[in-house]
């Protein structure tokens, strides 16, 4: 990704954040989704196919809007699996310290 690229991605999560208000964006795009340009669309990258088609089914039409307002013109928005996403919102949220657990 370009430095172009790293301040746009940059500005659409400050106006996805904007729009949808700090918790919620916190909860569904904070640092369990990765959001990447590719050509002429947004690719968003999450953990698993829950979050994958949750994100498609309530917020597509809110990332094609701030794809809009960011870039001034229509991006295609898609969305991936990545499962090493999973293993960077674990470390995230766990506590200093704290010993993690196997199931």
């Amino acid at each position: 990704m370009t430095t172009d690229d790293r301040e746009i991605v940059s500005a659409l999560r400050a106006k996805l954040c904007e729009r949808l208000g700090d918790h919620r964006y916190e909860l569904w795009f904070g640092s369990g989704a990765r959001f990447r340009l590719e050509r002429r669309s947004l690719v968003v990258d999450v953990a698993n196919a829950f979050y994958q088609s949750w994100l498609r089914t309530h917020f597509r039409q809110d990332l094609e809007a701030v794809c809009q307002e960011t870039v001034g013109q229509k991006l295609a928005v898609t969305f991936g699996v990545d499962a090493t996403l999973t293993r960077k919102k674990a470390r995230a949220t766990t506590p200093a310290g704290a010993a993690s657990v196997a199931a």
